[in-house]
């Protein structure tokens, strides 16, 4: 998660709109949004390095290293 906004749009009746968001949030559709730096630079914050969908403090592996 970085300080970068990410524009998304959204259904206005027959038109859209675009709200800007930060990087990190959850887009309307339920997803993370990331910027394009983000989206090339890796693994999501809740990633651990053992490729786990929980942080670095809830996985068993990375307590041991």
């Amino acid at each position: 998660m970085c300080n970068n906004t990410v524009i998304q749009t959204v259904p206005s009746g027959y038109d859209y709109k675009f709200i800007e968001m930060k990087c990190g949030s959850t887009s309307i559709y339920g997803d993370e949004l990331r910027c394009e730096e983000c989206e090339n630079g890796g693994p999501p914050w809740y990633i651990c390095p053992h490729g786990r969908d929980v942080s670095e403090y809830d996985c068993g592996l990375c307590e041991l290293d």
